[in-house]
């Protein structure tokens, strides 16, 4: 899977005008687009496509298992993503650092201006061991005024060769998330007024996302990179909530509005096979 993400990124980056050619009929296409999969409905799935994804076999450097009783450096198995990544050297293009997460709820705690986490390691991959992304979370509940100064980022990446996939990343700030089959794992939001609360601001470049849901309401999202790559990605927001960086492609994937309307602010990007769901309507 890895490679095949590679393989498309480096199809974008050698095709930036063909991405930028593709933008320029994005309003029609978003407009009248169809379902990307038959089976990705949104809302009642908290951004789970419905198509079966099994990463459990998937090879990894590190590992993340809040089941464990405690680190255990010397096999290089960790009980937070945190301590996983401190330990993890960066990669590089030939061989990413591949950090494998085992199902469960893992907290990515910040502060009143801290940020939940920080990655500056290039080549850098998380990757989900399940097979329904709803499984494996990383996940905090602070927003702007509501704990936290600033707009309660979890995680602020800048670096270079990011990849993240097979999981969920939720600022439950202001939702709800109902973890599949263990509701003592149940997220309960912190406040129904909704202020910005942001699950991941990305700076660097050649970043790849796959199979990955992003659940907040106000700013989701902050794509800021050079180039970026989404696929079968599921965002849901009420406004302003992707961004965009400089050049970037979403594929088969789903942008919805879980208030039922709302503003998306997105640019520099090419949405192909890509749904927008809204009940009473949306605006770009």
């Amino acid at each position: 899977m890895l490679r095949r993400a590679s393989s498309a990124f480096l199809l974008v980056a050698s095709l930036v005008g063909r991405v930028f050619a593709a933008l320029a009929f994005a309003g029609l296409a978003f407009a009248t687009a169809g379902h990307a999969q038959d089976n990705m409905r949104g809302a009642p799935y908290n951004g789970y496509t419905g198509v079966p994804f099994d990463t459990r076999a998937h090879a990894y450097d590190y590992l993340v298992d809040g089941s464990l009783p405690q680190d255990n450096p010397a096999e290089k198995k960790y009980t937070t993503l945190q301590a996983a990544y401190a330990a993890a050297p960066a990669g590089t293009p030939a061989k990413p650092t591949v950090i494998g997460i085992r199902p469960g709820v893992y907290f990515i705690r910040g502060g009143d201006t801290a940020t939940g986490m920080t990655v500056t390691k290039d080549y850098i991959t998380l990757v989900g061991l399940t097979d329904d992304r709803r499984n494996v979370v990383l996940a905090d509940n602070r927003g702007n005024k509501e704990g936290a100064s600033n707009n309660g980022y979890i995680f602020m990446v800048n670096d270079t060769g990011f990849t993240m996939m097979n999981l969920t990343v939720v600022n439950y700030c202001n939702l709800d998330y109902e973890y599949p089959g263990d509701p003592s794992k149940n997220l309960k939001m912190r406040s129904p007024v909704i202020t910005q609360a942001v699950a991941l601001q990305a700076d660097g470049d050649k970043h790849v996302y796959s199979h990955v849901a992003f659940l907040s309401r106000l700013d989701t999202l902050f794509i800021r990179t050079t180039r970026s790559y989404f696929t079968n990605v599921y965002v849901e927001g009420t406004d302003d909530f992707i961004g965009g960086g400089n050049v970037g492609v979403w594929e088969n994937s789903e942008v919805y509005f879980p208030t039922g309307n709302g503003v998306m602010s997105a640019s520099g990007i090419a949405f192909i096979n890509t749904v927008f769901r809204a009940a009473r309507g949306l605006e770009f």
